[in-house]
């Protein structure tokens, strides 16, 4: 017996945690070279996924050319995590507020290979021989692209610490209206090395002409948990929803006139040391047009948000079926003859649904609203905030954006459909 683990997921450096996208790649690679051990009846490498000890999934693999078992399981883990949408009273993630329990958006598996042979070449029954792998944790995000290709340990920013990483967001500048609600994710306790966990966010908001206006530290009660990421809040509504601070309510009176607030995830309630860069909200006037927000889950795993404020049309789709009748009183028909009223029979209309489509217009930002667009059309669910966060579908995944002359502006268009019907009578 000879057994070699080749190459299964890897800590990422400097983390200790396994914290692997279920959107990438999970590959092991094993092999037993002993050559009697491979010549035993219908011989086949095999892995096990397994939580809290219970068998989630066993897959096999027979060996190829080089005599090794190769798995690929992502795909399987990723039927087994979710994008965290519902918290525990029933409400919507992105209502998160203060003081409410966290949300844990990751899973923890252990994961178990080895090979197995049959007793005999008549034999239903088989020897197994397991070995431990590296225990993975996981969560719905795909990171790797292009631009990480050449990057060992892609979550390196994202790992929170005192040196300012990121938190799980495509951009660092947002824009938002008064009624908006929005969540960060962040992760949490991944880094050993230093005290990764941000206890706190600062919140400061800016007039128009740069000046603070108010400077308030909210604890983030999530950063107490233990799972490996967390979220806190930070749009408009959730920060108006809170209790912590008087101050950092954007209704608060020291905050009259503001224009945009930044937040940051800091070590103490005095600021001491930053554990994430300062994300920056731009107000957006919505007094002149109804305003609508779409919430989706971003490659990183975490959600993000794009408010279009800008005049909208919305469009009706019925569709129905027909069928024909000729009025028929063949049971009720007596001396009087046959006789129809001139609203009986004819066409008629059944099973009448109502779709309603929506063009929606932002508008013109600086580029990195790129970034945002871009997630939304990629992602494979997308809810508005209107109507209660109902499920929508974007029309059209090809997005050009209008570029406002000699100013690094965009403005961009999006066409959306409701997800669920409007059925009539």
């Amino acid at each position: 017996m000879s057994f070699t683990i080749h190459q299964q997921p890897e800590p990422q450096s400097p983390a200790t945690i396994n914290l692997t996208g279920t959107k990438d790649y999970a590959t092991y690679v094993v092999e037993e070279s002993d050559a009697p051990t491979l010549a035993q009846p219908r011989f086949s490498y095999f892995l096990r996924i397994q939580d809290s000890g219970t068998i989630l999934v066993e897959v096999l693999s027979a060996r190829n050319q080089q005599d090794c078992g190769t798995f690929d399981i992502a795909r399987i883990l990723d039927d087994y995590v979710n994008w965290d949408e519902t918290q525990s009273d029933g409400t919507a993630i992105h209502e998160l507020s203060v003081g409410e329990d966290s949300v844990n958006l990751t899973r923890f598996y252990t994961v178990k290979v080895g090979y197995r042979y049959a007793l005999s070449a008549t034999s239903s029954q088989f020897a197994y021989y397991e070995f431990n792998t590296n225990n993975i944790t996981c969560w719905k995000a795909g990171i790797y692209g292009p631009e990480l290709a050449s990057t060992a340990s892609p979550l390196i920013p994202y790992i929170v610490g005192n040196i300012q990483k990121k938190v799980l967001s495509l951009a660092t500048t947002h824009y938002v209206g008064d009624s908006d609600y929005g969540i960060f994710a962040v992760t949490n306790d991944l880094d050993t090395t230093v005290d990764t966990r941000a206890p706190w966010f600062e919140v400061v908001y800016y007039d128009s002409t740069g000046t603070v206006l108010s400077t308030s530290f909210l604890q983030n009660v999530a950063a107490d948990a233990s799972g490996d990421v967390v979220y806190f809040f930070c749009g408009p509504a959730n920060l108006k929803a809170q209790s912590q601070e008087a101050d950092a309510a954007p209704d608060a009176a020291v905050n009259s006139g503001w224009v945009k607030y930044t937040v940051k995830g800091v070590s103490t309630n005095t600021g001491t040391a930053s554990r994430t860069q300062a994300y920056t909200f731009n107000r957006v006037d919505c007094s002149k047009y109804q305003s609508y927000r779409l919430a989706f889950p971003n490659k990183l795993g975490g959600w993000d948000y794009v408010t279009f404020e800008k005049a909208s049309q919305t469009i009706t789709d019925v569709k129905t079926r027909e069928f024909t009748t000729s009025g028929n009183k063949a049971f009720s028909a007596g001396a009087s003859g046959w006789n129809s009223n001139p609203w009986e029979g004819g066409a008629q209309q059944y099973d009448v649904d109502a779709t309603q489509e929506m063009v929606l217009n932002t508008g013109f930002r600086g580029e990195e609203l790129n970034a945002l667009i871009e997630g939304l059309v990629s992602s494979p669910k997308v809810y508005i905030q209107e109507f209660g966060w109902m499920p929508v579908i974007i029309k059209s995944r090809n997005v050009v954006h209008k570029k406002f002359v000699n100013q690094e502006l965009v403005q961009y268009s999006i066409g959306i459909r409701f997800g669920k019907k409007n059925k009539t009578l």
